[in-house]
């Protein structure tokens, strides 16, 4: 099975009995999606359909204040849903709920009529930007996520500008406020690679890693013709390892002062000691200070990055604001959509008629 993404999307599992439960949690496991399982005493006592309503009457349930305090592992319901808890609650002035209305219209109009993506997903901002801004290194991932949040930000914009109908007004004004470095954005991107640094992220660092590489390769070389030659006999098996970052050979106890060199290590039995032999002593000394140069290179360029992003502290916490706000009217147009709902006309005179 390939490798998924984790996903920060929880679903939840009301599982009749036993044999649900395992399928539940195979899906969980395997596909890594967040999601709660719910069962009597673990799937051993069925949840009959009849029941259903009962367990629902459950106070985790009852209000979005006690979903999101129960399931508080949800990163997005945690961090986002709570920004927008104000956008989800009922107004009661006529000409805000006519504002709410004409910004679902903007949206549904945006999304189903003329063509426009949705937010692009980015992770919570967190206090990133914030720790940044006070000087702190960032990890990649952490990097990666503030030049998710630039991205979605960047497309959202160019999405609305890109339409020049009149009737989008709301949304452009939105999109006006939203900031975005694609410069920083692409440096982050192209400089990170997986959990670490792209060996092009700087030319130092390319430099650097070539030469452990070839370091590596002229010290595998004379250790090899440890496990060739004559010393074979006094070898353990022939393979070479490492010890505290140093090649080492695998030497047979009794034969070790046969070997010249220093001892790095013993096997749990006792059988084995690991001896770097003094004639890669030197070079494994350079493989050390290469290293070292490599991880300083590493701190510099994770520094440059964190530090343009630290800057842009204010602008990214707006951004999020933005994209959350202008998000949530694309989660009511759509949900309008299935519905086939229509905008109402609403009025001061407390007049309801609804015209099939």
């Amino acid at each position: 099975m390939p490798k998924i993404k984790p996903c920060y999307l929880k679903s939840i599992a009301i599982v009749h009995g036993k044999s649900e439960k395992q399928l539940c949690d195979y899906i969980k496991s395997n596909l890594r999606i967040k999601m709660e399982i719910i069962s009597e005493k673990g799937g051993e006592k069925s949840i009959q359909i009849n029941s259903l309503k009962h367990l629902l009457k459950d106070k985790r349930f009852t209000s979005l204040d006690n979903f999101i305090a129960y399931f508080n592992d949800v990163e997005i319901i945690r961090k986002k849903t709570k920004k927008m808890l104000p956008l989800l609650e009922p107004v009661r002035e006529v000409e805000s709920a006519r504002l709410l209305l004409s910004y679902t219209q903007e949206t549904s109009l945006m999304l189903f009529e003329l063509g426009g993506g949705k937010i692009e997903y980015f992770s919570p901002l967190g206090n990133k930007a914030e720790r940044a801004q006070k000087g702190a290194v960032l990890s990649c991932a952490e990097l990666v996520e503030a030049a998710g949040l630039l991205r979605s930000a960047r497309i959202c914009y160019d999405g609305i500008k890109s339409f020049a109908d009149e009737r989008v007004v709301l949304l452009r004004e939105d999109a006006q406020g939203l900031y975005f470095n694609e410069r920083l954005e692409r440096d982050i991107f192209n400089k990170i690679e997986g959990d670490g640094l792209a060996d092009n992220a700087s030319e130092r660092l390319f430099a650097v890693r070539r030469e452990i590489v070839l370091m590596q390769e002229r010290i595998r070389a004379r250790l090899q013709e440890y496990l060739t030659g004559g010393e074979r006999k006094y070898l353990q098996d022939g393979l070479v390892t490492v010890r505290g970052d140093r090649f080492v050979i695998p030497v047979k106890a009794e034969y070790k002062r046969s070997v010249k060199g220093f001892v790095h290590d013993r096997s749990q039995s006792g059988a084995t000691v690991f001896i770097e032999p003094e004639e890669v002593l030197g070079m494994n000394n350079e493989l050390i200070t290469l290293r070292i140069d490599e991880k300083e290179e590493e701190e510099r360029i994770l520094a440059e990055l964190s530090r343009g992003v630290g800057q842009l502290c204010a602008q990214l916490t707006a951004d999020e604001e933005i994209l959350i706000r202008i998000d949530g009217f694309y989660a009511r147009a759509e949900y309008a959509y299935r519905q086939k709902a229509v905008k109402p006309l609403l009025n001061r005179k407390g007049v309801v008629e609804i015209v099939k």
